[in-house]
């Protein structure tokens, strides 16, 4: 299995502010690798230096073998990383254009990036009916609206993507249902999978490897059976004891 995603050393500060310091981590070919931690770890801030969207302090990001430390200097390079990587967004609803509907957007993908996909099939790869192919955001559920992110991630033929908390806004049946279609999409396909999560009976589901941040930092790393199951860290042992498991109910604090 080829190393897609290969991140070395990487910090990221804001003036004196240091929100990533030295992450070190890989994502595999048709493997997905969680990045973990509560609100402020700077999950996203490594998402997006690795989709190109924030320049990175220091550090060095490869993928596919080529250094994305330094910015597209065309539109035919730009094209062309898109077509190495994608990214499927926390709120698929803002992510799309209100006024467009769902065919095309994904005919415009497809132009784009010169594939041969249909719409149609697009649509099939993602379980949504055709019926939705003259939809636009609004007239769709969140669930529906993650899948049409998803599919015009797929347009492009990826050898990676980025899922930035791609089901936290859904539902649990909905967000079961996405998880699902991940996961057949991976097998057929071989896409490697960057998935950032605060969840984590989500990583138990979808992670072959586990990166644990806390404040910028990784405080741990591995399989996702040995930290999820053997955790060796105190924080995350503290992340899995805080994980609400089946049977448990909210008790209401008297004092």
């Amino acid at each position: 299995m080829a190393d897609v995603i290969v991140v070395e050393n990487l910090v990221k500060r804001y003036g004196t502010l240091e929100v990533v310091h030295d992450v070190s981590f890989t994502v595999r070919t048709g493997r997905t690798t969680a990045l973990v931690g509560e609100s402020g770890a700077g999950k996203s801030t490594i998402g997006g230096i690795v989709t190109g969207l924030v320049d990175a302090t220091a550090g060095k990001v490869t993928v596919c073998g080529e250094d994305r430390s330094k910015a597209a200097r065309s539109s035919r390079d730009r094209r062309r990383r898109a077509a190495q990587l994608q990214l499927v967004p926390q709120d698929p609803i803002t992510f799309l254009d209100p006024r467009q509907r769902v065919s095309a957007a994904l005919a415009e993908t497809i132009a784009l990036h010169k594939s041969d996909h249909t719409p149609a099939d697009l649509m099939a790869a993602v379980g949504l009916s055709t019926r939705y192919a003259s939809a636009v955001p609004r007239e769709m559920s969140g669930g529906q609206c993650q899948r049409v992110a998803i599919a015009r991630a797929l347009a492009a033929d990826p050898v990676a993507m980025v899922l930035d908390e791609a089901v936290s806004a859904l539902d649990v049946s909905v967000q079961a249902q996405v998880l699902n279609l991940l996961r057949d999409l991976q097998t057929r396909t071989s896409t490697a999978y960057l998935f950032i999560t605060h969840d984590l009976s989500v990583v138990r589901q979808m992670a072959d490897d586990v990166v644990v941040l806390r404040r910028g930092q990784v405080v741990e790393d591995g399989p996702a059976e040995q930290v999820l199951d053997d955790p060796q860290a105190d924080y995350t042992k503290l992340l899995l004891a805080s994980t609400p498991r089946p049977g448990w109910k909210p008790v209401r604090r008297t004092a």
